[in-house]
């Protein structure tokens, strides 16, 4: 008698298809509240549950997709598509929550892990700056440093070692010595790190609300900010200062204007702001960022790291070309030669040279645009002397016998010829400067000014033109994280004796009115002389 053999009746696999909806159901729910459970601390719900929908429209977009073209084809065959589309949604969900956690779940280092790295970046820095002492004094560096490690706790969390290096780091008064951004960065758990979600206008030690990164909590544009964590504006402000290197004031206010060192000065936690509506009614409100806020705010930071510029052509035939960062390398190189072609085929024969925005990059790209407005031949530094230490002669692979630790090799610049350029500018160019102006963006403007390319306008520079600079990279060895520390003294072209900021020829600084109403008024101002000299 020949063998039975069962087979599946379509009722018993719509039943075998329920029960696995079913099961589903129950494992997503579980998986949600997980998201919702453990990204509470760091997030907002609605973020929490963006995340854990994220692999679902990554994954049942594309079988959808699939779908309609199986119809089409008269092929329905979506119930085998669902099974394992949703166990690959489930275990995506399982997997970006376990990154996430990773990320968002601070980190914590023994103390003597903390002072180990304390007393290992101290004696690096010392043996590698030109002069790290300039500024500030030995015993006050030491008796600061006692007295911020005295009471440490046997578990010391990240935020509060970056919190300890980064002062300790400030008051050398040098803005090129510092903890680097990479390690604020790292690992991407700035995301998930509580901040203000506020771009702030700082004016005479005013704070003065700029933009709103996050729908929630919102602030008036305009706002005066009042008090901060229960502290008067003013103090809060020169407390979180002590986080941040820097040689002047307005190069202070351009990193404060970002939530960045605010989370670390508040440890990433919720923060009590008090702060007055252009309207003159006093508020208080409890904020914090979630991680979409945190990453609006930290492209507006990178966008010099993004795009090395833009350029347009403004009523009355006046180029704005904009510099966000020196960044070197090819890309940069070709944005300049498309931007000066476009130049001259459009007969532009005025040009304003934006770096208002520019922290700086390599020296070789402010040479590359000098080559392209300066008129004459042209040198970035008058002279700069480099301290010789072991690390450098490790790092650079140097002959120890010809360079000995401890002593200052002095490196010459002689005037740079000009290159045979076809597209050379040669109407009439002014410069926009600002306190975020700083490291190679200033070695451009003292060129310009130096060399007689045109004016400057705006606000005072936030570098100095004799100052040090050219960061060489520690890593920790206990913690891991990141330290800069100069290795170079600089003096400018025309820098000699004269120690300070470039202040314009024109000062032009935005107000709070001037935010309030979209209006840029150094871009005006410039584009308005150059246009008037006709």
């Amino acid at each position: 008698m020949p063998s039975q053999i069962k087979r599946s009746t379509p009722s018993a696999g719509r039943a075998a298809f329920r029960h696995f909806r079913i099961t589903m159901l129950s494992v997503q729910t579980i998986v949600l509240a997980l998201y919702l459970v453990l990204l509470s601390r760091f997030i907002w719900p609605e973020e929490a549950f963006l995340l854990y929908a994220l692999p679902a429209i990554i994954v049942f977009v594309p079988a959808a997709i699939a779908q309609m073209i199986l119809r089409i084809l008269q092929k329905d065959c979506w119930a085998r598509l669902v099974r394992p589309a949703m166990i690959g949604v489930t275990l995506l969900q399982v997997l970006l929550l376990v990154a996430v956690c990773w990320l968002a779940y601070p980190r914590s280092f023994t103390r003597e892990q903390v002072l180990t790295d304390l007393d290992h970046a101290l004696i690096t820095m010392e043996h590698m700056h030109p002069d790290l002492y300039a500024t500030a004094d030995r015993d006050s560096v030491r008796s600061l440093m006692a007295s911020m490690t005295g009471d440490l706790p046997d578990d010391v969390p990240e935020v509060a070692v970056h919190k300890l290096l980064g002062t300790v780091a400030a008051g050398f008064g040098d803005a090129h010595t510092m903890v680097s951004i990479d390690s604020y960065l790292g690992r991407g758990r700035i995301l998930f790190r509580k901040a203000p979600p506020y771009r702030f206008r700082i004016i005479d030690d005013r704070i003065f609300v700029r933009d709103n990164y996050s729908w929630r909590h919102r602030i008036p544009m305009g706002s005066e900010i009042v008090a901060i964590a229960g502290r008067p504006s003013t103090e809060a402000l020169n407390d979180a200062a002590r986080l941040v290197s820097h040689e002047t004031r307005q190069y202070r206010d351009a990193w404060l204007q970002f939530p960045l060192f605010w989370s670390v000065w508040n440890h990433g936690g919720d923060l009590e702001i008090s702060f007055v509506t252009p309207d003159g009614e006093r508020r208080t409100t409890t904020v914090a960022s979630g991680f979409i806020a945190n990453a609006r705010y930290l492209l507006t930071m990178a966008r010099g790291q993004l795009s090395s510029g833009s350029f347009e052509i403004l009523e009355g035939n006046v180029g704005h070309l904009e510099i966000r960062s020196f960044g070197g390398g090819d890309d940069f190189v070709e944005f300049l030669r498309e931007a000066f072609a476009e130049i001259q085929q459009q007969g532009v024969d005025k040009l304003i040279i934006d770096i208002r925005e520019n922290f700086g990059g390599s020296t070789s790209a402010a040479v590359e645009l000098m080559q392209y407005i300066s008129a004459r031949e042209f040198r970035v530094f008058d002279a700069a002397h480099v301290k010789i230490s072991d690390e450098l002669i490790a790092s650079y692979s140097l002959d120890p016998a010809e360079f000995e630790p401890g002593t200052m090799y002095e490196e010459t610049y002689e005037l740079q010829g000009l290159r045979d350029e076809p597209l050379r500018f040669d109407g009439r160019c002014c410069v926009l400067v600002g306190g975020a102006t700083f490291s190679t963006a200033l070695d451009f403007a003292a060129m310009v000014r130096c060399f007689d390319v045109g004016e400057i306008i705006g606000g005072d520079t936030g570098g100095r033109t004799v100052s040090f600079g050219s960061p060489h990279h520690i890593e920790l060895p206990e913690i891991g994280l990141q330290l800069k520390v100069s290795i170079k003294s600089f003096v400018n072209a025309c820098g000699a004796g004269n120690a300070r900021v470039i202040s314009p020829d024109h000062v032009v600084n935005a107000t709070v009115e001037d935010d309030l109403n979209g209006v840029d008024p150094a871009l005006s101002y410039a584009k308005s002389r150059l246009v008037n000299r006709d």
